[in-house]
């Protein structure tokens, strides 16, 4: 049998007499679960283990559906614990709920329904103390018990000042969440309202390939609602074309869009598309763009704007105009890839100057029906992915061009979409994408 000065040594943390893992082998063999010929042993196990435990007021035990003692953390400067929560293998040695079942019933319904209990436990040894705990899901079939008061009249003074502190700030920060909650559910309803709004204005799909047979568009916002767009009229024998990237993306680019699709409907309603070339269009845009936003009042320094592929297809005589801001156009001629430069200039971001000073360029293609055209906006050339995490670039997409266009655009729409997924693999997306492809057959 033991005797009284060794128990001693080993539950005095500052004693050296035995080594760490030598106490708890002796304490092992000697608690919590006592036979008859060591009873004096846990006699005095369960006095230290009474002291100790009167001076936890917030502790952390993780523990699986069995009870199992996995891992332990306190929050106050008692070190003291490391010894009891080695020595006892399951929670259930030594604390326990008024019935045992209804404490492991709780552990198996917190890890399988991600729920949370507030619970009533008490110590299992002869002098009982009783706790308030917190049981909730933790990860990989375990659970939390976050101890966090003791019996009012065995907390110290200052630990219960602190626990009801505690307590004051987790009530605090419930009541905080669940505004934060509230306001996000509106904020995300509202977003969807408008993405609703957003999908009502812009052109579909359907209408596009009434136009052009043979086409695809691959369009991926990267929020609800998207700054990208296309936008597309028909005039007579006169079809304009726009590819768009609106400042930003999310909410601010959305509703530059909208602002942009409400501007090229004016300017064009209000030209004779047959006399204007598409860098005229794009002068005009920049310049009711710039006036709305009133750059040149506004205290905020407000740079939005938009980068722009723009294309008039006069079906009568074969022949694409294109001019472009900050955008290219990939022309697929006898199986040559061509790449129409846009000029480094942005619609509106800024004031460049009076209408007649901000000139874009106009380039002229006469196309064969056979001939493929490409615009895309930067989120698909931007995109972070592949084995050394770099973006995609120009480079790759004129290979996949290249490697593709002889095909129908429909089934080009999905290599598109697949060498996306395949090249962002985990990673964000980064951008609204949006990219047209088409042949002008009318």
């Amino acid at each position: 049998m033991i005797n009284k000065d060794i128990i001693d040594n080993i539950l005095d943390p500052s004693s050296s007499y035995f080594s760490k893992k030598e106490k708890i082998k002796l304490l092992k063999a000697n608690s919590p679960h006592p036979d008859k010929e060591n009873r004096l042993a846990h006699f005095i196990f369960e006095q230290k283990f009474n002291s100790f435990i009167k001076f936890i007021a917030d502790i952390v035990i993780i523990i699986d559906r069995k009870g199992k003692i996995l891992e332990y953390q306190e929050y106050n400067n008692n070190k003291n614990g490391e010894h009891y929560f080695q020595v006892a293998d399951n929670i259930n040695d030594f604390i326990i709920t008024e019935k045992d079942c209804e404490f492991f019933t709780k552990v198996n319904q917190a890890i399988s329904k991600n729920r949370e209990f507030s619970i009533q436990l008490k110590s299992k040894l002869k002098t009982e103390i009783e706790f308030e705990a917190i049981l909730s899901a933790y990860k990989n079939e375990t659970c939390i018990l976050h101890i966090i008061n003791l019996s009012e009249n065995d907390l110290p003074i200052e630990n219960k000042a602190r626990l009801d502190k505690l307590i004051s700030e987790k009530e605090n920060l419930e009541r905080s969440n669940k505004k934060l909650i509230s306001r996000n559910r509106d904020l995300i309803d509202s977003i969807n309202y408008a993405r609703k709004i957003q999908r009502a204005i812009f052109p579909e799909t359907t209408s596009f390939q009434k136009i052009f047979k043979d086409s695809f568009i691959h369009f991926v916002p990267k929020d609800i609602v998207s700054g990208d767009m296309y936008w597309f009229a028909q005039y007579e024998d006169t079809i304009v074309l726009a590819v768009v990237d609106c400042t930003g993306h999310g909410v601010p680019g959305a509703f530059i869009a909208v602002l942009a699709y409400s501007l090229m409907n004016k300017i064009l309603n209000e030209s004779n598309v047959k006399f204007k070339q598409p860098s005229e269009l794009l002068s005009d845009l920049h310049f009711e763009l710039t006036n709305i936003l009133n750059y040149e009042k506004s205290a905020l320094e407000v740079k939005d704007g938009m980068d722009i592929g723009l294309c008039l297809i006069n079906e009568s005589h074969n022949l694409l105009l294109f001019s472009g801001a900050f955008h290219n156009l990939y022309h697929v001629s006898n199986g040559h890839l061509n790449i129409i430069k846009g000029d480094k200039l942005t619609v509106g971001g800024g004031n460049y100057g009076k209408k007649n000073i901000f000139r874009f360029n106009t380039t002229m293609i006469n196309y064969d029906s056979n001939d493929s055209f490409y615009l895309t906006t930067d989120g698909y050339l931007d995109q972070f992915g592949g084995e050394k995490d770099k973006k995609f670039l120009n480079k790759r997409f004129r290979s996949m061009i290249e490697e593709n266009h002889h095909k129908p655009m429909i089934d080009q729409k999905e290599i598109f979409t697949e060498q996306f997924d395949i090249w962002k693999g985990e990673n964000e997306q980064v951008d609204d994408i949006l990219v047209v492809g088409f042949k002008c057959l009318f």
